[in-house]
C-alpha cells in the first residue's frame, strides 16, 4: 500500500511538473507577442510623427527660414529611425526574456522528471526490499512452524513410548506377583528332560487307574445272565 502511494505521488510530482512547464511556455508566449505589438505601436507611433512632420515642414517653409524647416525635417527623421530602432530592440529583448523564461522553464521540469524519477526508482527498491523482508519472515515462520510441529510428534512418540514401557513394566510385576503364589504354575517350569518323563508316566499311569476303575464300576452294575433250557438243570 505504501509503495502504491509512493508511485502516485511520483505520477503526481511529474504531471505537476508538465503542467508548470506548460504554462511557463504560454507565459512566454504572451509576454512575446505583448513586446511584438509594443514594438508595432512604437513603429507606428514614428511613421505618424514622420506623417506630421511633412505638413510642419512645409507650414516652416512659408514661415521663417527654409533651413529651419529643414533641421526640423532631419530631426524628425532622425526621431523616426531612433524609435524603430528602440522598437526593433524591444522586440528582440522580449524574444530574449521569452527564451530565456522558456529554456529556464524547460530546465525546472527536467530537473522535476528526474526527481520524479529518482523518487519512483528508490521506492521500487523500497518496496523489494519490504518484499524480501516479507518473504524471509514467512520462511522462518513457516520453519518454525515445522519445528514445532516435529517437537510435538515428538513428544507424543516420547508419551506413548512411555505408556507402553509403563505397561510392559506392570504386566511383567504381576506375572513376577503370580509366579511367587504356591501352586499357581507360573514360574517353574521342567527344567530337565527326566523330571518331563517322570511326569508323564505318572500321567498314564493316573490314566491307566482311571480307565480301570470305570471298567470295574460298569462290570459290577451289569445284570446276571439268565440260560433258558429246555429240562430243568439239577
Amino acid at each position: 500500500m505504501a509503495v502504491q502511494e509512493k508511485t502516485f505521488a511520483t505520477e503526481r510530482d511529474r504531471k505537476q511538473a508538465e503542467r508548470s512547464s506548460a504554462a511557463a511556455a504560454g507565459r512566454a508566449e504572451v509576454a512575446a507577442a505583448r513586446a511584438e505589438r509594443a514594438a508595432a505601436k512604437a513603429q507606428q507611433a514614428a511613421l505618424i510623427a514622420a506623417g506630421a512632420a511633412g505638413p510642419a515642414q512645409e507650414a516652416g517653409m512659408s514661415g521663417p527660414s527654409a533651413k529651419d524647416a529643414k533641421a526640423g525635417k532631419k530631426a524628425d527623421a532622425k526621431k523616426g529611425k531612433k524609435d524603430k530602432k528602440g522598437g526593433r530592440k524591444a522586440v528582440e529583448a522580449a524574444k530574449a526574456d521569452t527564451k530565456k523564461a522558456r529554456r529556464k522553464e524547460e530546465k525546472d521540469a527536467e530537473k522535476a522528471v528526474r526527481a520524479a524519477e529518482k523518487a519512483e526508482k528508490k521506492a521500487r527498491k523500497q518496496a523489494k526490499a519490504e518484499r524480501a523482508e516479507q518473504e524471509k519472515a514467512a520462511a522462518e515462520e513457516k520453519k518454525a512452524a515445522r519445528t514445532a510441529k516435529a517437537a510435538r510428534l515428538e513428544k507424543v512418540a516420547k508419551r506413548d513410548a512411555a505408556a507402553k514401557a509403563d505397561k510392559k513394566a506392570r504386566r511383567l510385576a504381576e506375572e513376577q506377583v503370580v509366579a511367587g503364589r504356591p501352586g499357581s504354575g507360573v514360574g517353574t517350569p521342567e527344567t530337565t528332560p527326566a523330571e518331563r518323563e517322570n511326569r508323564r508316566r505318572e500321567a498314564e499311569q493316573e490314566a491307566g487307574r482311571l480307565a480301570a476303575a470305570a471298567e470295574h464300576k460298569a462290570t459290577a452294575e451289569r445284570p446276571a445272565e439268565v440260560h433258558h433250557t429246555n429240562g430243568l438243570r439239577l
